[in-house]
């Protein structure tokens, strides 16, 4: 009776055993089960990072990587936009469109391939008549440059190209109502980023320690809207009106770049760099004449160029330099060649905080993601 009790309690801790060991095993299979799918469900996150994360290493030899460091900068921008209208039968002559050359004072903040800034116009008159928003972020592999334009203080000059000898005529004839237009994006991308940073001298993310060179490639797109409101206006008629009198122009562009881009390290803190682009485009354009109501549409292929140039002086906290660049997109039609014109220069000076601190809470928070 005893033995039995023994065996009965045997095979009751035998089954309770057993359903433990069972539950706890069904248990381990579900929790690898789940860490497996959530494996799964993150492995092809992490593996593209590692993917991007190696092809975007850079050359010690000739960059320092400075992302982790804060920049501040102060900076002055000029623009000076202008657009000259050439009769087909001689190029040699031209009107001028031109408006008050555009000045801004701001600052931006700059971390990693971020930054994040904001500019305002001086003088009253400007702010009144033109406006300028833009957006521009640069990597070592590529860059966004959006842009919008609106210029509402407009007079054409030159005219005494088109005037005889004993003819008086104004230096400028102000435009009463008309306007300029432009809205404009381009992606930009630098195949040789591994040596080469196109944007150190704007967001310093990372430095140029031996001079390299790369090719540029860029996509973009752009819709101008000019309109001189000639026909408002008590003009009297003349050769420069009857052949060049333009009312209004609207034209939308789709447009392939390539390039080159070189920066050339003088020294251990001077960065010297240069860069030319050369588009072409397809362009959908329509324009009305101050003798012909009749509006005409055409598409056509057009041309581009982009040159930008400067100086940046680096030091181990600070960096202080300027650029220049002139956009040129040129117009062909039945009628007269269009030029757009865009002057740009920027003056700045910088500083470059660490900040520890963010970099290692960016880092944790980061890493906790895989």
């Amino acid at each position: 009776m005893r033995t039995f009790f023994y065996y009965r309690i045997f095979y009751i801790w035998s089954v309770i055993n057993l359903s433990l060991t069972a539950k706890v095993h069904a248990q381990e299979i579900e929790k690898n089960d789940s860490i497996s799918k959530e494996t799964s469900q993150t492995s092809w996150l992490y593996d593209a990072y590692k993917t991007i994360y190696n092809a975007s290493r850079y050359d010690p030899e000739y960059l320092k990587n400075e992302a982790n460091r804060l920049k501040i900068r102060l900076l002055t921008t000029f623009q000076a936009p202008y657009f000259t209208v050439h009769p087909k039968s001689d190029i040699d002559k031209r009107l001028i469109f031109d408006s008050e050359p555009l000045n801004y004072v701001g600052m931006d903040i700059g971390w990693n391939i971020f930054a994040l800034g904001y500019s305002f116009s001086i003088g009253e008159k400007q702010k009144r008549t033109n406006k300028r928003f833009s957006f521009n972020t640069y990597s070592r592999f590529f860059a966004i440059n959006a842009e919008i334009l609106w210029l509402n203080s407009l007079s054409i000059s030159n005219l005494e190209d088109f005037v005889s000898e004993n003819e008086s005529i104004p230096e400028k004839i102000a435009l009463n109502d008309a306007y300029f237009r432009s809205r404009s994006v381009h992606f930009v991308f630098f195949p040789g980023g591994k040596k080469m940073a196109y944007g150190n001298t704007i967001n310093p993310v990372f430095r140029q320690l031996k001079s390299a060179g790369t090719l540029i490639t860029a996509l973009g797109y752009a819709n101008y809207d000019f309109d001189t409101n000639l026909k408002n206006m008590n003009i009297e008629g003349s050769e420069w009106l009857s052949e060049l009198g333009i009312n209004n122009i609207n034209l939308s562009k789709y447009e392939l770049g390539v390039g080159y881009s070189y920066n050339f390290v003088a020294g251990r803190h001077w960065v010297l760099f240069i860069s030319d682009m050369i588009g072409i485009s397809a362009k959908h354009y329509s324009f009305e004449m101050f003798s012909d109501n009749t509006p005409t549409k055409e598409t056509k292929l057009g041309g581009s160029n982009y040159f930008r140039t400067g100086a940046c002086y680096y030091n181990k906290d600070y960096f202080i330099g300027a650029h220049v660049s002139h956009e040129l997109d040129a117009l062909s039609t039945n009628k007269f060649l269009f030029n757009k014109n865009n002057q740009l220069a920027v003056l700045y000076i910088g500083y470059k905080f660490k900040v520890d601190h963010f970099n290692h809470f960016i880092s944790n928070l980061f890493k906790s993601n895989f």
